[in-house]
């Protein structure tokens, strides 16, 4: 999943549009972005315990550098994994993003506060608070659409609810 994740983010680099996209620089009013990648568990019992991940997040630019988000993620249950690990693992949160203002490459980081909940055994289905951070880069493609690959870890603040790492990529379009 690794070597497709950096082979797929260096071919995008490479688009012959991102040219178009470095000179745009008109004010975003906000983006939508569908993401997916792989959820790795805090405590995995195996070395491939990971599980597929998507997510749908939603941004406002608050001023150059930084970007109001908002986001759902939820770790799909693939059904190999041991019964004692997280399965369902769902992640909605509120946060904030600093990032480079100018230019093709827009490096970030970020933290949010949500809530985590692990769709286990029924009695297990717990809302917990989580908090989480990111770090990542927004890339043009186009002078629509930004590419975004990230990593993302996340925990609970108290509780059972799993945590673990999210390695994404997607796509966002400017609304």
């Amino acid at each position: 999943m690794r070597v497709v994740f950096g082979a797929l983010l260096a071919s995008i680099t490479l688009l012959p549009g991102v040219a178009r996209a470095q000179q745009d620089e008109r004010p975003a009013r906000g983006m939508v972005a569908v993401l997916a990648g792989e959820f790795i568990p805090e405590s995995p019992s195996r070395l491939d315990a990971g599980a597929p991940v998507v997510g749908l997040r939603f941004g406002r630019p608050v001023n150059s550098i930084f970007v109001a988000e908002a986001g759902l993620s939820y770790a799909l249950d693939d059904g190999a994994r041991a019964p004692n690990d997280p399965l369902g693992v769902v992640a909605a949160d509120i946060g904030l993003q600093a990032r480079l203002p100018h230019g093709r490459y827009r490096p970030y980081i970020g933290a949010s506060l949500g809530a985590l909940r692990a769709a286990g055994s029924e009695r297990d289905r717990r809302l917990v608070p989580g908090l989480a951070g990111a770090i990542g880069a927004w890339i043009g493609a186009a002078p629509n659409v930004t590419v975004i690959g990230e990593i993302r870890m996340r925990g609970a603040l108290r509780g059972e609810a799993p945590g673990g790492t999210e390695q994404t990529i997607g796509v966002a379009w400017r609304i």
